[in-house]
């Protein structure tokens, strides 16, 4: 114990990169720290914080579930909301990120029904270079802007693929098929919207 601390002292004076073995060791002896400052640097040290102020801070898990041209989509736990999974969309256009806001609203600003789509935690513009803060973020150009949400158990084509019920359970089969056309029914007759991209993932 004595070790961790001293090595704690060593590198809030230093600014060093702790190894490995002592990381979670020193972050958990900083938690407990009465100092502000302190507390703050555990909680946010190796984490994506797209906000100098630090109101958003995500520790990224495993690499990027999907990259395209506009975006980059990867999983994270969210230190704020009590480690809770969500997804990390990164964006290079403001106008498709303010579009994916804006669909999922209502003309009136009415957010759409949470039962069937999936409801955005947080939309902010990224304050620095997110490939430059987590090298698992670099992509084509600098990503500026972000959308939260939260992260789904698993998706269409992992059932497809890992659950073996296509042309074994028809039930289950049935009851997707009733979920996904009870979804398009309430965008295509409460909100008079096509969706227009139905894919499995």
């Amino acid at each position: 114990m004595q070790k961790s601390i001293a090595q704690f002292k060593a590198f809030l004076s230093a600014d060093s990169i702790l190894s490995p073995g002592d990381e979670l060791q020193v972050i958990d002896i900083a938690k407990s720290s009465k100092r502000a400052d302190v507390r703050q640097w555990a909680m946010t040290y190796g984490t994506f914080c797209p906000c100098r102020d630090k109101r958003l801070v995500y520790r990224l898990v495993g690499l990027s579930v999907h990259i395209s041209g506009t975006c980059l989509l990867i999983f994270a736990q969210d230190v704020k909301r009590n480690n809770a999974p969500v997804a990390l969309k990164l964006m290079y256009n403001e106008e498709e990120w303010l579009r994916e806001q804006h669909m999922r609203q209502l003309e009136n600003g009415q957010l759409l029904d949470g039962k069937h789509v999936v409801q955005l935690l947080d939309a902010v513009k990224i304050e620095g270079d997110a490939g430059a803060m987590d090298s698992r973020l670099k992509g084509d150009h600098s990503y500026k802007y972000l959308l939260t949400m939260p992260q789904a158990k698993s998706d269409l084509n992992d059932a497809l693929a890992h659950s073996r019920f296509a042309g074994r359970n028809r039930g289950q089969v049935a009851k997707i098929l009733y979920q996904i056309a009870s979804h398009l029914q309430y965008l295509n007759e409460h909100c008079q919207r096509i969706h227009g991209d139905l894919k499995p993932r």
